[in-house]
């Protein structure tokens, strides 16, 4: 696995800019997954695991205002009941996320608010 072979040698080429970055220090590694793809096990001795709990309601409507601050409330209201009851269903392959949420609200907006987006 090329990725730990870098992180051990602490370097790597960047072919764009043709250097090589070194590191001065031990590097931190923070990579999130969505559980799509299983992880080789080398990489995984090699982790510590953080498990972040799926944003709640209040949280999501938060998010959204922070990207849509004139947003009108009923439409996110509405757009939460259908994120939610979309995770719900079991067997899903892929469950909606927080960025598909952010771009159907930014459509829905786009509809609702043309040229003021």
């Amino acid at each position: 696995m090329i990725l730990l072979q870098e992180i051990d040698r602490m370097e790597f080429f960047c072919y764009e800019t043709g250097e090589t970055i070194k590191a001065k220090h031990r590097p931190l590694i923070v990579m999130t997954s969505n559980n799509e793809k299983e992880l080789p096990d080398a990489f995984l001795r090699r982790c510590f695991f953080h498990y972040i709990q799926f944003p709640d309601r209040e949280t999501m409507n938060k998010i959204v205002s922070v990207h849509y601050p004139k947003i009108k409330k009923k439409l996110v209201n509405e757009a939460l009941e259908i994120f939610f009851d979309l995770r719900k269903i079991p067997g899903l392959k892929k469950k909606p996320s927080t960025s598909e949420l952010i771009d159907w609200l930014k459509l829905f907006y786009q509809m609702t608010c043309p040229m003021k987006y």
